[in-house]
């Protein structure tokens, strides 16, 4: 029987109640869904511009700004409502994980910050599983729609994109589409999949799946500095560049996009 706990490290191990440990638990909740949309709004402004050009009117319009807006505030109120309506008191939660664990967790219940998700209690394993079944469609979503990019990047002819910087930010986006699948849809999936099936003998590698969590930032940023010339460029010369040593020269690039020219 897997079990699901939690409690703050470092410098707040001591000083961090449960109370804000909850609270820093909502807020990551909160920025999780962030990254997914962030990472579907590059991927649909990018296919848009590149091939619907005509959908433009649709997605750069105040309308669609104020539903992203929306959507985004509701996700906040509901990470917030499920956080308010499951979690328990200081007291309750020492309580449950007894009972549950025995003496399992009884070295970590000393912290303050500590955090334990019941696995007996019949309506947070409904949440958990319906949950799961949410992110393993978005991050399905988001792999046919990487898919579909790249079908149609295929079927471009090779004098409709010349621009190499239209093409790193292309490359740059679908990367980091895969990289938010590897990094933050999978562990995640992994989590709720454990809590919601009982997996047993997971404990090691949904720890070393979770840690993927924290790379994915890292990760991320040097995708785009390797992927995006100009970028890749701009950091290489801070590199090798000569000190006091300055370029006066400035880059034009012409991008020829059915059969119209604009200059970047």
């Amino acid at each position: 029987m897997p079990y699901t706990a939690a409690f703050m490290g470092g410098i707040f191990r001591d000083v961090m109640t449960y109370e804000a440990a909850i609270t820093c638990a909502c807020l990551f909740l909160c920025l999780y869904i962030n990254v997914i949309t962030s990472i579907f709004n590059s991927l649909i402004n990018r296919f848009v511009f590149m091939f619907r050009p005509h959908w433009r009117k649709y997605v750069e319009n105040k309308y669609t700004i104020s539903a992203i807006v929306v959507m985004h505030l509701s996700s906040y109120a509901g990470v917030t409502f499920l956080f308010v309506t499951t979690s328990s008191s200081y007291a309750e939660t020492r309580q449950i994980a007894t009972i549950e664990t025995e003496t399992a967790l009884i070295e970590f219940m000393k912290y303050p910050s500590f955090v334990y998700v019941p696995s007996r209690n019949e309506r947070t394993k409904t949440v958990i599983i319906v949950y799961f079944f949410i992110v393993l469609t978005i991050a399905t979503i988001l792999f046919i729609a990487i898919v579909v990019f790249l079908k149609n990047i295929r079927d471009l002819k090779e004098t409709e994109i010349v621009s190499k910087t239209m093409r790193s930010l292309v490359i740059s986006t679908l990367v980091q589409a895969f990289l938010c699948v590897l990094f933050v849809f999978t562990p995640v999936a992994f989590l709720l999949c454990t809590l919601a099936f009982n997996i047993s003998n997971s404990a090691n590698s949904l720890n070393i799946l979770l840690t993927m969590l924290s790379f994915h930032g890292t990760v991320d940023n040097l995708c785009i500095l390797y992927f995006v010339a100009p970028y890749r460029r701009y950091c290489l010369s801070l590199i090798c560049c000569r000190p006091g040593k300055r370029s006066n020269t400035i880059e034009i690039y012409e991008t020829v996009w059915f059969g119209h020219t604009f200059d970047l």
